[in-house]
């Protein structure tokens, strides 16, 4: 039963690996290497799915978004979505192939239909629920701390962590399938869930 534009569940496994947090540092490790922190990779979704949505609005027009290019944008979101859920400790999965992405259901359903003048304005209509998610983020750094050292003392997660790190991951795909003119409803304000199975 849908309970809004996205619909995410992810497999909590019971006992985490304790191999998966030294994977998770080692990355956490070269995207700073890279100098490609979290908070530039948000900042280039930012500044580019409204160029994206608007090309492809452009081309193939506002009705035929979705199922054109917009279906890529939501693969790559998919993708994304699941690289945060391993990252937040959501699941132990690292998005490596097909099955990796299973391990993560992303179900969007496209609302809306958006014309190019309406897709680049989510520049400003999206900018507040960036506010959000950069201070959320903050939070979420701060549990992942606190999550990566339950996982190596006790091989677990605490509840309200876990609750937590999956709202943000969740709120975080609402935020950029709204950006990128997917869905019509702002994530604040629209429903965003996700369910562990």
């Amino acid at each position: 039963m849908s309970h809004g534009p996205v619909e995410l569940e992810a497999h909590v496994p019971e006992r985490r690996d304790r191999a998966q947090v030294v994977l998770r540092m080692a990355i956490v490790a070269v995207l700073g290497l890279l100098h490609a922190s979290m908070a530039w990779i948000i900042l280039l979704f930012y500044v580019g799915l409204p160029i994206v949505a608007a090309i492809s609005i452009q081309r193939h027009g506002p009705e035929a978004y979705p199922r054109s290019g917009g279906s890529t944008v939501v693969a790559l979101l998919h993708w994304w979505t699941a690289f945060l859920a391993y990252g937040l400790f959501v699941n132990d999965r690292f998005p490596a192939g097909a099955d990796d992405l299973a391990s993560v259901r992303f179900e969007v359903s496209p609302s809306g239909a958006v014309d190019f003048n309406r897709a680049l304005l989510r520049w400003l209509t999206s900018f507040p629920e960036l506010l959000v998610v950069a201070a959320l983020g903050c939070v979420a750094a701060v549990l992942w701390l606190v999550a990566a050292a339950s996982v190596l003392l006790v091989q677990r997660v605490p509840g309200s962590v876990q609750r937590f790190l999956r709202f943000y991951a969740s709120l975080q795909a609402h935020w950029l399938l709204y950006h990128a003119s997917l869905v019509d409803s702002h994530p604040l304000l629209g429903s965003a869930h996700w369910q562990p199975h």
